[in-house]
């Protein structure tokens, strides 16, 4: 049995197409998952930040960046929003993420919890969106 190959400029070059229309739909489909988790977590951990004042809980924020092939959902909390005692938020954001209490337990490291908590949903979020952006 004889098996013949022959490759044409034309088939690779559509080849090669289709693996760069993989790409930005892999690329794309990542990106959506940074996305949708980031909003996820940061209103997860909206609900649990420790209120006084209200202003760490207002100063929290979302900032989505990167370029293509490495998104990022970057959580924060404290700015020059003033707080408790006349503070900006930037001066005790980071220590109260870490102050234990009895008063709010849930809160002590509200974001950190709620990052470590999504990690099974992100890991589904990322084979659903990639099997999409794959089969599609």
């Amino acid at each position: 049995m004889k098996v013949e190959l022959v490759v044409e400029a034309k088939s690779v070059n559509r080849l090669i197409n289709n693996l760069r229309q993989k790409q930005t739909r892999v690329q794309s489909a990542g990106r959506q998952t940074v996305n949708n988790m980031g909003d996820k977590i940061f209103q997860k951990a909206q609900g649990l930040v420790p209120v006084m004042t209200g202003a760490l809980r207002d100063s929290g924020k979302i900032t989505k960046t990167g370029p293509a092939d490495k998104p990022e959902a970057i959580i924060s909390y404290g700015d020059e929003t003033i707080g408790h005692k006349g503070r900006p938020t930037s001066a005790y954001a980071v220590a109260r993420h870490e102050m234990v209490s009895k008063i709010n337990p849930d809160a002590y490291k509200w974001l950190e919890k709620t990052l470590l908590e999504a990690n099974e949903d992100f890991r589904n979020e990322a084979l659903r969106l990639l099997g999409e952006a794959i089969r599609g």
